[in-house]
């Protein structure tokens, strides 16, 4: 691994292990960066966990008044509401009905399906001689062998269903704008009038000749950059110039590693590089799990053209366990010098200097 991250690129690689973790080294050195001249845009922070490390980060960056880009799924799509309104969207457009998934959450998201009717209806479908889509497709009403709360369920979805058949994924945000917001209001009832304000105001910002599929790209993209490689695809088949929305602010993008796939920065921060996170207590029971976990640190370290920060923290604040953290075991096959230095500080002027050089040194755009 070492050979392959790091031999004939040009990559500056700084490691940090701190003895405490406060969420001020990335986002103060983040800062020291931009004073010094490189475009935000120019910086991606890259985290292997939503969970442990996203809300404490973005918190820190938004506290230091630097302008960053969260996920793409902290927006609409990140909501109860949004998680619906795309599975709607990919069951229209799934002509084959093959997206076992998307039925799934049209089942179950609605306001009132708890556990307790997912695993009612799962025991029953494992042990009968149905299988869930055609449960929803090829009975009239649900076999008595489900209980009154679980045929409510069923047919609730089923009515979904059903009126999605008639649904195609030409069909324009125009067509079916409406009935979307409709469809949102009766499965989230008690709370209608604050979802229905978010999904037109979202759909207002789109055009209304977008298809469906190309609005499930839009509502499914990975981050900010699919986002607006979609909308340029919608407008140039429209033939028609996107809004001018004014000049687009430069921001620090903070993304997960699977969402940086494809993507590209000249800085990129690397933070929390714990066993307990990467590959994490969950991974660590199955090979192929952190196998995949080492795939995305490799994936996220080669999204950096000119510099790449890797750090870790000894101990955590903030709600995390006391005892001491160790660091991730891959990072033995990372570091160039074969062990991290112990550092509480900020990048140094000197390794700010280092970095500046690195991305002079790449070929101009």
């Amino acid at each position: 691994w070492k050979t392959r991250f790091f031999s004939s690129t040009g990559l500056t690689s700084i490691y940090r292990k701190r003895s405490m973790d406060l969420n001020s080294f990335d986002h103060q050195s983040c800062a020291k960066l931009i004073k010094s001249g490189v475009n935000p845009d120019d910086i991606f922070v890259l985290i292997s966990s939503r969970h442990s490390l996203l809300k404490p980060l973005v918190e820190a960056f938004r506290d230091a008044n630097i302008d960053i880009e969260p996920p793409t799924g902290d927006g609409y799509i990140g909501t109860k509401p949004g998680r619906y309104v795309f599975a709607i969207l990919r069951v229209a457009c799934d002509i084959a009905l093959q997206d076992y998934v998307a039925h799934r959450l049209v089942f179950g998201l609605p306001k009132g399906i708890g556990a307790k009717t997912h695993i009612g209806v799962r025991n029953k479908i494992e042990t009968g001689p149905f299988r869930f889509l055609e449960l929803l497709y090829c009975y009239d009403e649900p076999p008595s062998v489900f209980s009154t709360g679980e045929r409510k369920a069923i047919q609730r979805a089923k009515k979904v269903f059903d009126e999605l058949r008639d649904w195609s994924e030409d069909d324009t945000l125009g067509d079916r704008c409406d009935a979307i917001a409709r469809l949102v209001s009766d499965a989230f009832d008690n709370e209608t009038i604050e979802h229905r304000q978010e999904w037109k105001q979202l759909a207002s910002s789109l055009p209304r000749e977008i298809t469906l599929k190309e609005l499930r790209d839009y509502l499914g993209a990975r981050n900010k950059k699919h986002e607006e490689q979609v909308l340029d695809e919608v407008y140039q088949r429209l033939g028609i110039n996107q809004p001018n929305n004014g000049t687009k602010q430069s921001k620090v993008q903070i993304m997960t590693m699977h969402g940086a796939k494809g993507l590209n920065a000249r800085v990129v921060f690397i933070p929390g590089l714990e066993a307990e996170i990467l590959p994490g207590h969950k991974r660590r029971l199955y090979p192929g799990l952190v196998l995949e976990a080492a795939r995305l640190l490799y994936v996220s370290i080669t999204r950096a053209s000119a510099a790449c920060i890797l750090s870790y923290a000894t101990s955590r604040t903030g709600g995390y366990p006391k005892e001491d953290r160790s660091p991730s075991s891959f990072l033995t096959q990372v570091c160039e010098t074969g062990s991290f230095e112990n550092e509480t500080d900020v990048l140094s002027n000197s390794e700010i200097s280092r970095i500046i050089e690195a991305i002079d040194a790449l070929p101009q755009d």
